[in-house]
Protein backbone atom coordinates (compact mmCIF):
# COMPACT_ATOMS: atom_id res chain seq x y z
CA UNK A 1 0.00 0.00 0.00
CA UNK A 2 2.85 2.38 0.83
CA UNK A 3 4.44 1.76 -2.56
CA UNK A 4 1.20 2.54 -4.41
CA UNK A 5 0.87 5.76 -2.39
CA UNK A 6 4.42 6.72 -3.33
CA UNK A 7 3.75 5.85 -6.97
CA UNK A 8 0.64 8.02 -6.96
CA UNK A 9 2.65 10.93 -5.53
CA UNK A 10 5.39 10.49 -8.12
CA UNK A 11 2.85 10.36 -10.94
CA UNK A 12 1.22 13.53 -9.62
CA UNK A 13 4.61 15.26 -9.51
CA UNK A 14 5.46 14.02 -13.01
CA UNK A 15 2.17 15.42 -14.36
CA UNK A 16 2.94 18.79 -12.76
CA UNK A 17 6.40 18.82 -14.35
CA UNK A 18 4.99 17.90 -17.77
CA UNK A 19 2.36 20.63 -17.50
CA UNK A 20 4.99 23.13 -16.35
CA UNK A 21 7.27 22.45 -19.33
CA UNK A 22 4.36 22.46 -21.79
CA UNK A 23 3.11 25.79 -20.44
CA UNK A 24 6.62 27.20 -20.71
CA UNK A 25 6.69 26.06 -24.34
CA UNK A 26 3.32 27.65 -25.11
CA UNK A 27 4.26 30.96 -23.48
CA UNK A 28 7.77 31.45 -24.86
CA UNK A 29 7.94 32.33 -28.57
CA UNK A 30 11.60 31.26 -28.68
CA UNK A 31 10.60 27.65 -28.12
CA UNK A 32 8.16 27.53 -31.03
CA UNK A 33 10.61 29.43 -33.24
CA UNK A 34 13.30 26.85 -32.45
CA UNK A 35 11.06 24.00 -33.60
CA UNK A 36 9.72 25.92 -36.61
CA UNK A 37 13.29 26.45 -37.82
CA UNK A 38 13.69 22.68 -37.73
CA UNK A 39 10.50 22.05 -39.68
CA UNK A 40 8.36 20.97 -36.73
CA UNK A 41 5.18 22.98 -37.16
CA UNK A 42 2.29 20.57 -36.47
CA UNK A 43 0.33 22.21 -33.63
CA UNK A 44 -1.68 19.05 -32.99
CA UNK A 45 1.50 17.06 -32.49
CA UNK A 46 2.93 19.72 -30.18
CA UNK A 47 -0.25 19.72 -28.10
CA UNK A 48 -0.97 15.97 -28.07
CA UNK A 49 2.55 15.10 -26.96
CA UNK A 50 2.74 18.09 -24.59
CA UNK A 51 6.00 19.28 -26.07
CA UNK A 52 7.81 21.32 -23.46
CA UNK A 53 10.51 23.93 -23.07
CA UNK A 54 13.11 23.81 -20.30
CA UNK A 55 13.60 27.49 -19.55
CA UNK A 56 15.56 27.01 -16.35
CA UNK A 57 12.77 27.88 -13.91
CA UNK A 58 11.46 24.44 -12.90
CA UNK A 59 13.17 24.40 -9.49
CA UNK A 60 11.31 27.59 -8.55
CA UNK A 61 8.00 25.92 -9.37
CA UNK A 62 8.54 22.56 -7.65
CA UNK A 63 6.73 21.98 -4.37
CA UNK A 64 8.64 21.72 -1.15
CA UNK A 65 9.36 18.28 0.25
CA UNK A 66 6.10 16.81 1.51
CA UNK A 67 3.94 19.27 -0.45
CA UNK A 68 3.17 17.01 -3.39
Amino acid sequence: ARQSGLSAKLLKLLKRVIDFYHTAFCEDPRARQYLNQRGITDNTLLSDYKIGFANGTLLNALPGEGDI
